[in-house]
């Protein structure tokens, strides 16, 4: 699997702040409901030509919204 943009960095202190507070559990949630669309992007990104038609980098699928 090509995980080169982390897409899958799942740990208790998400933030980094070195503390588990309530905003890693909200980063975590968040890390859950995208979870769908990081799968896709790890499939997308083993294939040069659809990188290129679809434009994709490293904070595709990693958001919420437009």
């Amino acid at each position: 699997m090509n995980d080169y943009c982390g897409r899958f960095h799942f740990v208790q202190d998400m933030n980094g702040n070195m503390t588990f507070t309530i905003s890693d559990v909200e980063l975590m949630l968040k890390f859950f409901i995208l979870l769908p669309s990081k799968v896709v992007m790890v499939f997308v990104d083993n294939s040069p030509d659809l990188i290129k038609f679809f434009e994709v980098n490293c904070s595709t699928g990693n958001a919420v919204g437009p």
